[in-house]
């Protein structure tokens, strides 16, 4: 009864992702069902007036169904013949072939609307989620539900419809042999339904090797995004065979159950084949006598050899809807948590800064663990440059990710003028920041989609604007494709100061009203340095610029400094009072610790 309701409530599962939301294709699928089901009765009797020919070329003595259709043919002026019943039962069967095609087709069709589905309302759910959540899920059983799970899960749809059309296909070739030999067909169905039994049983084994590989899956694919993200780590350290022999490990192991499940699978259709077979045996064999009529009984072998097939798919096809039943429940619970954690903020759409931003008390600690920020205030002011600096770990960045969103705040606020960050529609808002990271993220592609990407309606006026105000220009001339120039893999064409200059070109093409710069000179040589630095200068003059350093030479020149330990201001002022007045600011400038 327990394997019974698993089996029912994954079924119910399919029901309502697809039957209630495609029940359009849904009804075509089965009127086509219902036409192939009508087709499989004519190719069933169809076989009846063959044996009789042979069996009496006179007809004298056929079944009724032969003199039924010798009647129709006298009606069109068809004399019966072995050749017109051949062509008539040639032609029903290429009929069924094509009713079979139009399913196959209205299946697949089905498989891709639920993918193209299931990806996309994933991605949307995933593009709205906070970013802890990102924080507690891997990127390997992120991108393992979405590039393998969000497959299987369709291919289960596509089986559960398949098993609809199997279940009307069995039926309705048992209909016809049930009413020419009610006692064979119903102990041909018995004893199949017999040895099927230890068949569906494997349902419980198939269910775990499914959750094993849906497992072995996540950890496969965390370990491959991993050794492509840390390849140049790897091959500064010299560790391209470990590396090779982890990934090797995690392949073998998420491999070896899907090669178990294959081997199930394998042994679930070649071993029924001859129960089935066994089962119409023993059912002629306890009640065939030599008064069956011979066409009859050739009918019903025919339908009975074309029935249990079905069958046998049927019981293959649970197998495989609970092996992939655990990929549908990771899919659903990705989906589900990031749905539980979609970022809720206000409705009010964001213009323009008027005043300031301002930090009020602000605390923040990403877990129930050690505070990142405490009792944090800080005011950007508008058309100015406002620097924060520290250490390595002060928690500068996450001063960042409170201030666009990412974060929100466990006590205090975010006061954008007067209005809470938390009141604001967040895309309105970051429509118009645009935060420049050291850790530049380009697409591999060219110089100009890249730019593009910021702001499609960007003119090119407005472009050569951005390189210059950028100082890209120059660099950019130099290339032999100039700006169509193919980056590479984040950007690994260029070198860090080409990427840094072309990723402020791109922030700008937003127009933004505020200009969020965290750490974007720390891993550039001097000369780079320079550059970037008279680009903000450019820049600074006209937005509202957030500058996240621990340079002294990227900070000079900043309206207002705020030096930021374990989460808490310490000093604050402009860069002349601070290097001369007494404190941790001047200890570190006289030291060049920052």
């Amino acid at each position: 009864m327990v394997f019974k309701m698993s089996i029912w409530s994954n079924y119910k599962y399919f029901y309502n992702e697809f039957v209630k939301l495609y029940y359009k294709d849904f009804f075509l699928l089965l009127l086509f069902v219902l036409i192939e089901a009508l087709v499989i009765s004519l190719s069933i009797i169809s076989i009846i007036p063959i044996a009789d020919f042979f069996l009496d070329q006179s007809l004298s003595e056929a079944n009724f169904i032969t003199l039924w259709f010798v009647k129709t043919l006298s009606l069109i002026n068809i004399d019966p013949s072995l050749l017109v019943f051949f062509i008539f039962f040639i032609l029903i069967n290429f009929f069924k072939s094509i009713t079979s095609s139009l399913i196959s087709y209205g299946i697949i069709r089905i498989k891709y609307k639920v993918i193209e589905r299931f990806s996309f309302d994933l991605l949307d759910k995933l593009l709205s989620a906070k970013w802890k959540f990102y924080l507690k899920n891997s990127s390997g059983k992120i991108i393992n539900t979405y590039t393998n799970e969000i497959k299987k899960t369709a291919s289960a749809l596509n089986d559960f419809v398949t098993q609809i059309a199997l279940g009307f296909k069995f039926f309705t070739y048992i209909i016809t042999p049930m009413v020419l030999s009610f006692k064979i067909t119903i102990l041909t169905i018995a004893v199949s339904f017999i040895f099927a039994i230890p068949f569906l049983l494997v349902g419980k084994i198939t269910n775990y090797l499914g959750k094993k590989n849906v497992e072995t899956g996540n950890k496969f694919m965390n370990r491959i995004n991993e050794t492509l993200q840390g390849i140049k780590s790897i091959l500064s350290f010299a560790r391209k065979k470990i590396s090779i022999r982890q990934n090797v490990d995690n392949f073998r192991n998420h491999y070896k159950y899907t090669i178990k499940f294959q081997i199930l699978d394998t042994l679930i259709i070649n071993l029924y084949q001859p129960f089935s077979l066994l089962a119409i045996c023993i059912a002629i064999l306890i009640n065939v006598d030599n008064s069956e009529n011979i066409s009859e009984l050739a009918a019903v072998l025919w339908s009975l050899m074309a029935a249990l097939p079905n069958l046998n798919s049927f019981i293959r096809g649970n197998a495989t809807i609970q092996n992939l039943i655990p990929a549908f429940q990771q899919f659903r619970e990705l989906e589900k948590e990031a749905s539980q954690n979609k970022e809720i903020f206000g409705r009010k759409v964001f213009e323009d800064i008027k005043k300031e931003i301002k930090f009020k008390n602000v605390d923040f600690s990403y877990y129930s663990g050690e505070k990142v920020l405490e009792k944090l205030n800080l005011i950007v002011k508008k058309n100015s440059i406002t620097a924060l600096v520290g250490e390595s770990g002060s928690g500068k960045s996450t001063v960042v990710d409170l201030l666009i969103g990412l974060q929100t705040p466990n006590i205090g606020e975010i006061r954008v003028d007067d209005v809470n960050l938390i009141d604001l529609d967040i895309q309105s808002f970051r429509e118009k920041t645009s935060v420049i990271s050291q850790d530049v993220f380009l697409f591999n592609t060219s110089i100009y989609e890249n730019l593009i990407w910021a702001n499609p309606k960007a003119t090119e006026t407005e472009i050569e604007s951005a390189l210059d105000l950028s100082n890209s220009r120059e660099f950019i001339n130099k290339l032999e494709n100039g700006i169509h120039t193919i980056v590479g893999e984040r950007g690994v064409n260029l070198s860090g100061g080409q990427r840094q200059r072309i990723s402020i070109a791109r922030g700008l093409l937003k127009k933004p009203v505020l200009f969020i710069l965290d750490e974007p000179t720390s891993s550039l040589d001097s000369i780079s340095e320079k550059l970037i630095q008279d680009a903000l200068e450019k820049i600074a003059r006209t937005t509202t610029t957030l500058l996240i350093a621990h340079r002294f030479s990227t900070i000079k020149n900043a309206d207002y400094i705020y030096l930021i330990r374990s989460g808490k201001i310490i000093q604050e002022g402009d860069f002349e009072t601070l290097k001369e007045q007494e404190g941790e600011f001047k200890k570190l400038f006289d030291n060049q610790i920052i």
